[in-house]
């Protein structure tokens, strides 16, 4: 009870250790669109192999989306 006051600080050191552990991530968003399109490309691949022409149209949306989101990050 009759301790030294104790001085508290706005500046948190977990901040930095916060963005320390996000700087290597960062350099990763230059590959999500190639990793982007080599997903959708497996995914086309595959769905054709196993489904057939049945699954033409959802094939062309889920291109048009992939596109949509390159296009975003690129």
């Amino acid at each position: 009870m009759g301790g030294a006051p104790t001085e508290q600080s706005n500046a948190s050191p977990e901040h930095a250790e916060i963005d320390d552990d996000i700087a290597p991530f960062a350099e990763l968003e230059s590959i999500y669109p190639i990793l982007l399109s080599l997903l959708v490309f497996l995914f086309l691949l595959t769905d054709v192999f196993l489904f057939g022409e049945r699954m033409f149209e959802i094939n062309l949306i889920v291109l048009m989306i992939s596109m949509l989101i390159y296009a975003y990050y690129a």
